[in-house]
């Protein structure tokens, strides 16, 4: 509320849909989704990276970081606890840019795309409604975690 350096949270979680991707503190970066089949049972923490020296993220960590896993697990056991007091709200999905209060004419016109359902191979509504049925799969994105 008072901007940077007032917050009381000095960490920030990443998200890959609905899961959780990474966690961010300082200058290090931990993925807890990996394209690493082995991960942390290699005993290198392959999920680390330093982001001043290695801002895209391209080469992890190969020290093991004995005083990183801590914190980090730590964060990570807060949220999952919040998370399971405090679970997420199912997802709602419909028309974008619909049900805006005090809408301008400009938003309502995007309500109301200028579309020829009809040639669509599919109905877009119908897509829309089932997109909670369709399960997250981080092998579907071979660079997530790169």
């Amino acid at each position: 509320m008072k901007g940077d350096t007032h917050s009381r949270r000095d960490h920030v979680f990443i998200y890959a849909g609905p899961r959780l991707g990474a966690t961010v503190k300082g200058n290090y970066k931990r993925h807890w989704i990996s394209s690493d089949p082995v991960g942390e049972a290699s005993g290198i923490p392959a999920a680390f990276y330093f982001l001043p020296a290695d801002p895209r993220e391209m080469t992890p960590m190969l020290v093991n970081l004995i005083h990183l896993k801590s914190p980090f697990n730590r964060m990570k056991l807060r949220r999952d606890l919040w998370k399971k007091k405090y679970p997420d709200a199912a997802e709602k999905h419909g028309i974008p840019w619909t049900g805006v209060a005090n809408a301008t004419p400009e938003i309502k016109a995007l309500a109301k795309p200028a579309l020829d359902v009809s040639k669509l191979p599919f109905d877009p509504l119908e897509y829309v409604e089932h997109l909670d049925q369709l399960p997250f799969d981080p092998n579907l994105d071979p660079d997530l975690g790169q």
